[in-house]
């Protein structure tokens, strides 16, 4: 008979500043894990004891589009000043020099052009806050608003289905 699994995962790793984490729904809390290099930390919090989850919406989105959308910029207009160098002087010995470095160019501005567009699909970015009884607690994930709507529809279940339970007294 297969056992069933202690604990599923409900978003998938994330790369942030406190390392890399992920978030676990085990049998009667949420358990959000991180680590680092040489660190790995686990925060859990019950399912009887959550008040509310609340996303906010954050810029990340647009600051990212700007850093993508700055380096293709700057790369495709430098592989666009080297293409028409090229193309003025199609005879002379630094043509195929330019063609290079058009092409150098325009590999990086291509990719951060590509990054941008992923990133516009994705969604906008948010900030999720667990609030229980003892406070507001900052999630390190989900970091977009669809990844959010996917995290409470698995959660509500669960959270009411423990929360209808009477609560067992402390031994």
């Amino acid at each position: 008979m297969a056992k069933k699994r202690e604990y599923q995962k409900l978003a998938s790793s994330r790369l942030g500043l406190a390392g890399i984490g992920s978030l676990w729904l085990g049998p009667d809390h949420l358990l959000l894990v991180s680590h680092t290099t040489a660190v790995e930390r686990y925060r859990r919090w019950y399912l009887r004891d959550f008040q509310c989850l609340i996303a906010r919406r954050n810029s990340a989105r647009l600051i990212w589009n700007i850093v993508f959308g700055g380096a293709a910029f700057f790369c495709g207009s430098g592989a666009a000043a080297c293409w028409f160098g090229a193309l003025q002087n199609p005879g002379s010995v630094d043509y195929n020099v330019l063609i290079v470095f058009a092409i150098i160019l325009g590999l990086p501005s291509l990719g951060a052009f590509i990054l941008m567009l992923i990133n516009s699909l994705l969604g906008p970015g948010c900030t999720v806050y667990l609030q229980t009884p003892s406070g507001l607690e900052k999630l390190s994930l989900p970091g977009r608003l669809g990844a959010f709507r996917k995290l409470v529809d698995r959660l509500d279940r669960s959270i009411q289905e423990t929360q209808r339970q009477p609560a067992t007294p402390a031994p």
